[in-house]
């Protein structure tokens, strides 16, 4: 009773699976087998699982000493029909995992664009540029604060109900929050309901992309064959400089038709209505998005996960438990990469465009040549994290 039980290593049944640990005590008591088939036939249904022969049921999983040969995510990656649900196509994982983080990274990034282009000038008139530019920035800011809340909602919702209605539902809440900031009324029009209006939307931005590159990421790897879980991997990365590319392209050729005589300020015409066009071009990006995920079935890895009952009451409790130096060391990772990457693409773009003679000086570029430059550096994100998933190591960890 004194002792202190050793931890099992990571991708085990021990350390991720409370109740194959109760069904090890218990599996001979026929109460506890009982209960326990039910609440896998109750699972199964819930999640649309059937057992490959037309029936709705999941057979109890096998006895314990007749699995502990392979960890759960090494039988998954070599059996991707072991629990009778189908395998998703790998062509479809890539698309789908792309796709969707490529429409969410675009709404996050036309919000980017528009925060040094227009929303100073028609949200926070005042009077003073360079206050009005910090207040938009303020709001921009405001998502990073709800990503992380995103974050653990969808992974909560992911890892207990599935990660295909999680990134739906990430999916819909970025594209409808984009789509309704342009139909925005102005400050001149409705006085501070604007941006307070606008500080609601840009939250609901940040907290479903918070769930949707973590949970495409996930999704990816899980349906990657032996092998290629780094590879596939790098999709899901790729979403955030493709999204940018086609944000900022669009705002160019919006701002090449609406020209503008002062380079450091937009036309009338765009200020008026050429701005929402993005936002609102976010609607049929966010349609392709959902007909390619709602394509997606759920993974082994996942069907596996429930058919042994193994899905866990509070999932980030038992992350931290387990593995919470990791979540710390890696959330500071991410933190260094972000502010890098929004230094080049948000706040580049207003000190750049600023003339050099300002009272806030800065480098003169007009718009145009100044996005382009941005675009041929995000472009070597790209490169260089597809590069990434090439690595060496690719392959040589059987599991996480």
């Amino acid at each position: 009773m004194g002792e202190r039980r050793s931890r099992a290593p990571l991708g085990q049944d021990r350390e991720f699976c409370p109740a194959v640990r109760r069904e090890s005590k218990f599996s001979s008591r026929p109460k506890f087998r009982a209960t326990l088939r039910s609440r896998n036939r109750a699972a199964a249904l819930s999640m649309g699982i059937h057992d490959g022969q037309g029936g709705s049921e999941l057979a109890l999983s096998a006895r314990p000493d007749q699995r502990q040969g392979n960890s759960p995510m090494q039988e998954t990656a070599t059996d991707h029909h072991a629990v009778g649900a189908p395998a998703n196509p790998r062509s479809r994982v890539i698309f789908a995992s792309l796709v969707g983080t490529t429409v969410e990274f675009y709404d996050f990034y036309v919000y980017a664009t528009a925060a040094v282009l227009v929303f100073p000038h028609l949200f926070f008139p005042t009077g003073n540029e360079t206050t009005a530019l910090l207040s938009s920035f303020a709001v921009f800011g405001a998502a990073m604060i709800a990503r992380p809340l995103g974050a653990v909602f969808f992974g909560h919702l992911g890892d207990r109900r599935g990660r295909k209605a999680t990134l739906v539902g990430a999916l819909l809440t970025m594209g409808i929050a984009t789509f309704l900031i342009g139909l925005l009324p102005t400050y001149e029009t409705v006085g501070w309901v604007a941006p307070a209006m606008l500080v609601m939307l840009r939250l609901a931005q940040g907290f479903a992309l918070g769930g949707e590159w973590s949970g495409a990421a996930l999704v990816a790897t899980e349906n990657a064959p032996a092998g290629k879980r780094a590879v596939f991997g790098t999709f899901p990365q790729l979403g955030a400089p493709l999204g940018f590319i086609i944000a900022n392209g669009l705002f160019l050729v919006i701002a090449a038709l609406l020209p503008s005589a002062d380079p450091s300020r937009p036309s009338a015409a765009f200020l008026e209505w050429g701005w929402r066009i993005p936002f609102l071009f976010s609607a049929i990006m966010v349609v392709v998005g959902l007909w390619v995920r709602l394509n997606l079935v759920e993974s082994s890895a996942f069907a596996k996960t429930v058919k042994r009952g193994c899905v866990t009451k509070l999932p980030l409790a038992e992350v931290f438990r387990t593995h919470g130096k990791e979540m710390v060391l890696g959330t500071f990772y991410m933190l260094a990469t972000y502010v890098l990457f929004y230094l080049m693409t948000t706040f580049s773009l207003s000190y750049g465009r600023a003339p050099a003679e300002g009272a806030v000086p800065g480098l003169g570029y007009d718009y145009t040549t100044f996005v382009l430059m941005m675009i041929v550096g995000v472009v070597f994100f790209g490169v260089f994290t597809l590069v990434s998933g090439h690595g060496p190591t690719d392959g040589a960890v059987a599991e996480p």
